[in-house]
């Protein structure tokens, strides 16, 4: 028989130890690690490691938010799920399904409209005229490179505006709630009948 997901406090009170969205927030982190690994494998096979190209950025910006990012998120929602009530946890969940999806979305538009293809056009430049020209002004200030630097812009409107942001009012209206709910100094609580 499994673990029950409730325990019982020294002071008679259940706490709820898992959520569901705890545990669908930290499945889509794993499947995002898998995915990373999965698709920078298959970028690097294909392309040759070419270390200083756009490729570099695209696979740390997938590498470090799509695994390290989501997993802190999951630990953030872990954490609020657990100290808020469950009638403010039920509302704040908006928020962080907001965030969950504005995260990712806004990943994905940065790299596949942005990093990725910047990326393998430098290489292909590098490969036709070398690494000296890839890397410099002429090839960088060209036309195409410019408008895919700019092609980055919606991926992180999307990221901070639909992702982050939601992310950080739930975790405020989360922090608010308890100070909020602690006691003034010099008030005394009336005792509870038991």
């Amino acid at each position: 028989m499994g673990r029950s997901p409730f325990v019982r406090r020294s002071d008679g009170s259940v706490l709820k130890t898992r959520s569901r969205s705890c545990h669908v927030l930290l499945r889509a982190a794993h499947r995002s690690a898998i995915q990373t690994r999965v698709c920078a494998r298959v970028a690097l096979m294909k392309v040759r490691d070419s270390p200083g190209t756009n490729l570099t950025p695209n696979h740390g910006h997938a590498a470090m938010m799509g695994v390290f990012g989501m997993l802190g998120v999951a630990l953030m929602v872990f954490v609020l799920r657990e100290t808020v009530h469950d009638s403010l946890s039920a509302r704040l969940e908006k928020y962080v399904r907001c965030g969950f999806w504005g995260l990712n979305i806004g990943l994905a538009m940065m790299i596949l409209l942005s990093l990725f293809p910047s990326g393998i056009l430098q290489v292909r430049d590098v490969l036709r005229n070398g690494y000296w020209h890839a890397r410099s002004l002429d090839y960088l200030g060209g036309e195409l490179p410019r408008l895919l630097e700019w092609l980055r812009l919606p991926g992180d409107l999307v990221f901070i505006f639909l992702g982050a942001l939601p992310i950080l009012i739930a975790i405020g209206v989360g922090y608010w709630s308890l100070w909020s709910q602690r006691p003034q100094a010099g008030v005394t609580r009336p005792a509870e009948a038991a």
